[in-house]
């Protein structure tokens, strides 16, 4: 099946894939039985983590999951204390063996700006999430079952908890023909709500723990809250294209 890439404006704000399930019973005693369940491992956004280069350079923080009291301490944690990441997919090394992860990165918002055109002599591989998509020491078990049940290719994928009390900052992403970013509840409470704000309504959707794959639209103004009293733990797993958000006749529809 070749790729399929549609669009933000034929992909719906939110989406259950309609063939992908998890045994979300599974899911949640592997969190316990492997330690995932300590949040306090979660520092892949931190300087010197897996994703420091999508995340930090020089200082400069991803203002959406961070308050302004933390953007004042040095050298901020671009997550802040209460949104953290685990990942679970590493840069490919070996497909970009030149690719230092460890040196600064010249004029960083010129770089992003050309990180998904690999045909710009200014791409930077270290800024395309697609490159992360090498599965690590956590990526086993039903963890590696999820990521390898995709028909589309998994890319940038990671352990994200919310902490009680979390409200994001309204942004956009990335268009989804990009990327597609996919969310599977792990632990949450009926307060933690994925909210948009597409033309003036705000529109609030909770994700239930009950073992659905829910495809988001990340082209759109959104933002996260965690406004319970327990933790929201999702494994978000990014897809390179969208074979698995629609049936076949979807796809014949949709390619009119």
């Amino acid at each position: 099946m070749s790729k399929i890439q549609f669009s933000r404006e034929k992909v719906p704000l939110f989406r259950v894939l309609p063939e992908l399930k998890c045994n979300i019973k599974q899911l949640q005693s592997y969190i316990h039985d492997m330690g995932l369940n300590d949040y306090e491992r979660y520092k892949d956004l931190d300087f010197g983590g897996e994703y420091t280069h999508l995340c930090n350079q020089y200082n400069q923080t991803h203002r959406k999951f961070v308050t302004q009291e933390e953007l004042q301490k040095p050298r901020c944690h671009y997550n802040g204390k209460k949104y953290r990441q685990l990942a679970l997919t590493s840069f490919d090394t070996k497909q970009f063996p030149q690719v230092s992860l460890i040196d600064p990165i010249p004029n960083l918002r010129h770089a992003i700006r050309f990180a998904s055109n690999v045909n710009s002599p200014n791409y930077l591989p270290q800024l395309d999430e697609r490159n992360y998509c090498v599965p690590n020491g956590f990526a086993k078990g039903i963890i590696g079952e999820i990521l390898a049940s995709f028909k589309a290719k998994y890319t940038r994928s990671r352990l994200a908890v919310l902490q009680p009390g979390f409200e994001g900052q309204p942004h956009i992403d990335y268009n989804t023909s990009y990327s597609i970013r996919v969310h599977i509840p792990i632990f949450t409470n009926p307060e933690a709500l994925f909210i948009y704000d597409k033309d003036g309504k705000i529109i609030e959707q909770h994700m239930p723990a009950d073992g659905r794959f829910w495809a988001v639209n990340t082209g759109y103004t959104h933002y996260v809250v965690n406004r319970g009293s327990t933790p929201r733990l999702h494994l978000v797993v990014n897809l390179e294209s969208q074979e698995d958000l629609w049936t076949p006749s979807e796809i014949k529809n949709l390619v009119k």
